[in-house]
């Protein structure tokens, strides 16, 4: 199966029937390097790039978090940057097996090479200098990924709205990274891991979901509501003490924080009947877009929150509640019309 083939809009002349078709990748990069403040230690990196595909337009954004702290992360820092590029052209090659997007402030590229049926390796190259939203930030990567985890997949099928996702654990084997002219070399024994999704289907042009992926190396979990019409659900987990596959949990899960005005500086909970877990909020971006008649045939207006948040609780595996520890990653809120 191929990460970058375009599974939706094969021709965009029939915009008609492609009209709810949408597709996206998303890849959250987390690594760390030595903090400038004190050799000693060492920060973590947040990297969220998304690429979207609908029938009239495609975008891509990038959202960079740097807390300026180890772990566990203590302090409430929003983000620093976050950039919206909108481009009209398709982003993915014909060939399927990378997405590529080459801007003025922007080059991008993220392929896929099959060196043999047991072994596939992904390469991803970014280079952002953008003064106006990144201002006073440059960065430069080059990585070389391999799964960590198997393929976990899952489809919703709900006859003429029917939806795919792909998701993938990939290992950082080695990469450059450079910040602000600074290098750092990142190796597997590093552990760094990148989250990546490929979301595929027929979707109502309203949408709202809450989104959560975070990990340690004992726990990776993924969990997905949906709220829109025809919603996509999905929460699995992966142990490897426990099972070398994912194992699927109860989708009726519950995202929740009693301060609805100031939600992204609270705690939340995240619960179902196989789970129950504490989330912490470090940083917030905002990507917001609107998108007016004048430049699409079709109005775009959304409204989506990109947190780094830590977890923690405990989950139900094998009949025997266990402990999770601090896992880290992404969480979104999303809802809007595209």
């Amino acid at each position: 199966m191929k990460l970058f083939e375009n599974k939706v809009i094969k021709n965009r002349l029939h915009f008609i029937k492609s009209f709810n078709e949408k597709e996206w990748w998303y890849s959250g990069i987390q690594f760390r390097i030595p903090d400038e403040t004190d050799a000693k230690k060492t920060k973590t990196v947040f990297l969220g790039i998304s690429e979207a595909r609908s029938v009239f337009i495609d975008s891509l954004a990038v959202v960079y978090y740097d807390g300026k702290t180890v772990f566990p992360v203590s302090k409430k820092q929003k983000f620093k940057y976050a950039a919206g590029y909108y481009i009209k052209k398709n982003l993915t090659k014909t060939d399927g097996n990378s997405l590529l997007v080459n801007s003025k402030h922007l080059q991008f590229c993220y392929s896929e090479n099959k060196k043999s049926d047991n072994e596939t390796v992904y390469q991803m190259e970014l280079k952002l200098n953008d003064p106006k939203n990144f201002s006073g930030c440059e960065i430069e990567l080059k990585l070389e990924l391999k799964p960590e985890l198997p393929l976990f997949e899952k489809y919703d099928n709900y006859f003429e709205n029917n939806y795919g996702l792909e998701n993938y654990f990939l290992l950082i084997e080695k990469g450059i990274v450079k910040i602000n002219g600074k290098e750092y070399t990142l190796s597997a024994k590093d552990k760094n891991i990148v989250y990546q999704d490929h979301c595929f289907g027929k979707v109502p042009r309203k949408t709202k979901w809450h989104w959560a992926a975070v990990w340690n190396k004992n726990i990776y979990l993924d969990s997905l509501v949906n709220y829109a019409a025809y919603p996509q659900k999905y929460t699995q987990i992966f142990a490897p003490k426990i099972s070398k596959e994912w194992i699927r949990l109860d989708q009726n899960v519950s995202f929740e924080c009693n301060d609805i005005e100031n939600c992204f500086e609270k705690k939340w909970k995240i619960t179902s009947t196989q789970f129950d877990l504490n989330m912490e909020i470090s940083g917030t971006a905002l990507e917001r877009e609107a998108i007016p008649f004048l430049f699409c045939p079709f109005f775009i207006n959304l409204f989506h929150y990109q947190c780094f948040v830590r977890v923690w609780g405990k989950v139900l595996l094998n009949g025997e509640w266990i402990e999770t520890g601090d896992m880290f990653g992404v969480f979104e809120e999303h809802r809007g019309k595209w």
